[in-house]
């Protein structure tokens, strides 16, 4: 039975609202989702998952997000995305994402229970047979680790602006507000709001509810990660 709870190691369901163009995979309606999770020495990671929207179109969606640590202050994730949505006429929308992002962590106080966290992200959407956009992305935000019955909990508070490189111009807003917990050896739940807001009007903002829940495999004593 546990070798069948490792090998859906990371399930989420993403809530939304699909606010812009046939195009613009990214903000489908919702997704389910199922991969693994593993860590691997010297504190790096990598997360594979899939899944499908539960959405009329079924948009599918593949993620690999390697996490690489440099030291305890920078870490880099090189981010591929893949989405697909049927259209009319038997026709299928495909959208290749590459993200690279630099993530610097600063402790605030002695303890690292208070930590000032600044993301730089480079987004480069490819649209088969359509335009490609180039974007960046920079986060600014507060992580609060904290004890709650025990447990580790981590609470975050993230605001991110996307600028349009080709144009030169701001192009979108997120705020995050969220956490995860540590709950037991093999279950990391996870819990996100975004609020997203566009400079295109004709475009309604969003409201995503992201409920994830993540099995450490490194747990379980793969790459002789147990702890």
């Amino acid at each position: 039975m546990k070798k069948l709870i490792l090998l859906s190691a990371l399930y989420g369901v993403f809530f939304g609202i699909n606010t812009m163009k046939a195009q613009d995979a990214d903000t489908k309606k919702s997704f389910l989702t199922t991969g693994v999770s593993i860590s691997i020495p010297k504190e790096h990671s990598i997360t594979v998952y899939g899944g499908v929207s539960t959405s009329p179109e079924h948009t599918q969606i593949a993620m690999v997000m390697p996490n690489i640590k440099i030291n305890k202050y920078i870490s880099f994730m090189p981010l591929y995305v893949f989405l697909k949505s049927p259209q009319a006429h038997s026709k299928e929308a495909k959208e290749h994402q590459v993200n690279a992002m630099l993530t610097f962590s600063l402790p605030l106080d002695k303890q690292g229970k208070w930590i000032l966290q600044n993301r730089n992200t480079y987004l480069h959407r490819f649209i088969v047979g359509g335009e490609d956009f180039d974007f960046y992305r920079g986060r600014l935000g507060i992580v609060h680790r904290a004890k709650i019955f025990d447990k580790s909990v981590n609470f975050f508070a993230h605001d991110e602006i996307f600028i349009d490189l080709k144009k030169g111009d701001f192009a979108r807003n997120r705020v995050y507000l969220g956490a995860d917990i540590k709950l037991f050896n093999w279950l990391n739940p996870q819990f996100f709001y975004i609020y997203q807001s566009h400079k295109n009007h004709t475009s309604p903002n969003n409201h995503l509810f992201i409920v994830a829940a993540i099995i450490p495999l490194g747990n379980h004593g793969f790459f002789g990660a147990k702890k």
